[in-house]
């Protein structure tokens, strides 16, 4: 049997496993795409890594990148 691994994140360490800003689940909160499991006296936000195991993902990510020049002239540039 599966054990939950049953810890609580804040809002900053529950963005960096998701690859987002912590703005973004701010916002996803407001807009309910979230629920938080729970808020501290200080009404800071907690979420229980459980509830969110099968959105973060294991492997790595990928960046592209695009580079453009103003003129033919500066092709050479890239």
């Amino acid at each position: 049997m599966k054990r939950l691994d049953f810890s609580l994140l804040s809002v900053g360490e529950l963005a960096a496993k998701l690859g987002v800003a912590s703005a973004t689940i701010r916002r996803w909160c407001r807009a309910g795409k979230l629920t938080e499991t729970l808020r501290t006296v200080g009404n800071h936000r907690r979420f229980a890594s459980c509830s969110f195991s099968h959105l973060i993902k294991k492997e790595e990510r990928r960046s592209i990148g695009y580079a453009r020049v103003s003129s033919h002239g500066q092709k050479s540039d890239l």
